[in-house]
């Protein structure tokens, strides 16, 4: 061992430039005593040949030996870098625990600084008029300037509590001057409701004169002669009708003497009268032997605050070819001050309902209009106060409150969430887009009824440009949910993405066969269709499933059906953008099934018979199969 450690001092202690300098001069002196040595041998010469062997015996022992010496320096300097790379990731370390630290310390420092008070959500006064408004006590306790800004933030919020103290003041004051404002305004009507018998008599003395003179309004009654009973909303929408001269039929029901009774009195409650209202019902069973109960009493003030006005208006649109009407009654709600809608459809025996052509029909007719809460936002607090049920839940009874109807009757209310845009512009607009949504429901009633019937028709125009063949056969179409459009990933995105709205769509599902092989498609068609096209999720069954997500053929098909079919047709064939989409489903199907069962690696015979041109099989760097019709080369790319 102390030879071990002293070969190890001398190795550290020795320079290694020197230990290279020794062996180059040993391998030099090794190499000259062989090239003599190998001389001897040559000349035959044998003295002095053992002498050198010795020698060069020597010179490579002392050749081991600087490569020891080499070994143990080159072990120790190994040693002393392992040491100090050890020295330097614990110094690495405190360094990144030290940024840690400042980094926490920071964000500290930044939530101090971001902290609020609950006094910075106040509106108060401005520090300007607060010095120039203030009290001069108020600021000279202040002290000098600069002033405290602790200090002065509580004399602003002192002087802001006693500039609300008068304010309320003066609030309470108005209040009685509004009320006996009201009390005037009352007054005022009571002597115009004693004059209003006068002026009647002086109407219908004039109307001989009337008459003779033939002036507009009496044209008007002699069509209805009963329309001057109407509420005031619904002879807005009578008389807008009759100016606009358009081909609708036009009917007014209901009891023309309690419109009468009505038109001599002020209908429309106020909070307060309610509550008046309720309290007249508890008085007047004071005193009785068999009071009401209050179910009973519910049900009474439920019958009479969603009474509607004696009359009620009709309006019947009518298409010749099928013979189908459109009814719909307005019915004004008195109490609620709103306007409500009910609809019917009159068809024709071999004409059915379905899913499309039912009351549903102007549902969602503007956006967000589904006619499921009230537009006056004082009705729920009216229902609230006499504990009636929601108004949801009068829908059944009263009819629809749809945005549109209060917009033709000239009804205006503010929206109940800010932002909320109103998309109902004109009565004309509102018309138009009856007879638009009547008129595309039946078109979109007839393509449904056909493909029903596995039957697609498309006018000559279309079908000069779509490839009439098809070896598939539509299975079934009937109605879906939105529960079967959500099973699928595809389909919950399009959720996600706001793409469908489960409330603005209407939903069905297509199944087409051709052999052993099924395509699914969930179809949801918007209730505007055909301003937006339907929606198509895309299911394959054959050998195995795929959708749009795992399959990118099946996703291409699902992107041209979904956007290029509608984009490149033209408004004179919009209402067949659906036959059309099923038509290049079809095709696409048949064409997918023909080229997919080449890469099937099935033996044998083919399943499905090749009727069809495919110049190539695959396009694209994704391997797309080719289902696009060419119709001017014939030929599928």
């Amino acid at each position: 061992m102390d030879a071990i450690r002293e070969e190890i001092d001398e190795a550290l202690r020795r320079s290694p430039s020197e230990d290279y300098g020794q062996f180059m001069t040993v391998c030099g002196d090794i190499r000259s005593r062989l090239g003599k040595m190998h001389a001897l041998r040559k000349a035959g010469r044998k003295s002095g040949f053992n002498e050198m062997k010795d020698e060069v015996v020597l010179l490579f022992l002392q050749l081991k030996k600087l490569n020891r010496l080499d070994k143990l320096r080159i072990k120790d300097t190994r040693d002393n870098l392992t040491e100090q790379r050890s020295k330097v990731d614990n110094i690495h370390l405190q360094l990144q625990n030290l940024l840690y630290e400042v980094l926490y310390l920071k964000k500290e420092i930044s939530k101090c600084h971001e902290f609020k008070s609950a006094d910075e959500s106040l509106d108060i006064v401005e520090r300007d008029q607060f010095f120039r408004e203030a009290p001069s006590k108020l600021i000279q306790s202040l002290g000098e300037s600069p002033y405290d800004e602790h200090r002065l933030t509580l004399a602003r919020l002192d002087w802001e509590l006693e500039r609300r103290k008068e304010l309320t003041k003066t609030t309470k004051d108005k209040l009685k001057v509004k009320e006996k404002i009201c009390l005037d305004i009352g007054a005022a009507k009571d002597k115009l409701n004693s004059i209003r018998p006068i002026l009647s008599n002086v109407v219908e003395s004039f109307q001989p004169l009337i008459r003779q003179f033939g002036s507009p309004t009496s044209l008007i009654k002699d069509n209805h002669p009963n329309c001057e009973y109407l509420s005031h909303p619904m002879y807005n929408i009578y008389v807008n009708i009759c100016a606009m001269s358009v081909p609708i039929e036009i009917k007014i029901d209901g009891n023309i003497e309690e419109a009468k009774v009505l038109q001599t009195q002020n209908p429309r409650l106020s909070p307060l009268d309610i509550e008046d209202f309720s309290e007249q019902d508890g008085d007047d069973r004071k005193g009785k032997r068999h009071r009401k109960s209050r179910s009973s009493q519910k049900k009474d003030n439920q019958k009479r605050i969603i009474q509607p006005h004696p009359l009620s208006l009709h309006l019947i649109f009518h298409l010749d070819n099928p013979k189908i009407e459109l009814k719909i009654e307005f019915f004004h709600i008195i109490h609620l001050g709103i306007i409500t809608v009910k609809v019917y459809l009159n068809m024709s025996q071999e004409n059915h309902q379905s899913d499309i052509l039912n009351a549903e029909i102007l549902s969602n007719l503007f956006p967000g209009d589904d006619g499921l809460r009230s537009p006056n936002p004082n009705n729920d607090y009216l229902l609230e106060s006499l504990k009636l049920e929601k108004f949801d839940q009068l829908i059944p009874k009263i009819g629809r409150p749809f945005k549109w109807a209060q917009a033709l009757g000239g009804l205006s209310f503010m929206s109940r969430e800010p932002g909320e845009l109103d998309t109902v512009k004109t009565f004309c607009s509102v018309i138009q887009k009856i007879k638009r949504r009547f008129s595309s429901r039946i078109s979109l009633h007839q393509t449904m009824s056909d493909l029903e019937n596995g039957i697609i028709t498309l006018p000559p125009k279309l079908m000069s440009v779509v490839f009439p063949k098809l070896c598939c056969v539509i299975k079934e179409w009937k109605s879906s949910s939105i529960k079967e459009w959500r099973a699928y990933e595809s389909g919950r995105e399009m959720m996600e993405q706001d793409i469908i709205d489960e409330n603005e769509f209407l939903f069905f599902k297509l199944i087409i066969e051709r052999g052993s092989a099924h395509l699914k498609a969930l179809v949801a068609i918007p209730c505007d269709y055909p301003d937006q096209p339907p929606i198509f999720q895309l299911i394959w069954s054959w050998q195995s499933e795929k959708t749009s997500i795992s399959d990118c053929s099946i996703r291409n098909l699902e992107c041209h059906i979904n956007t290029k079919v509608p984009s490149d047709l033209d408004n004179e064939h919009e209402f067949q953008i659906l036959a059309l989409q099923v038509q290049k489903l079809c095709v696409a199907f048949d064409s997918l099934l023909e080229v997919e069962q080449k890469y099937s690696g099935a033996e044998g015979p083919l399943e499905f018979q090749v009727g069809r041109m495919f110049p190539r099989l695959v396009r694209g760097r994704d391997h797309s199969r080719p289902f696009l019709y060419d119709h001017e080369n014939s030929v599928f790319k």
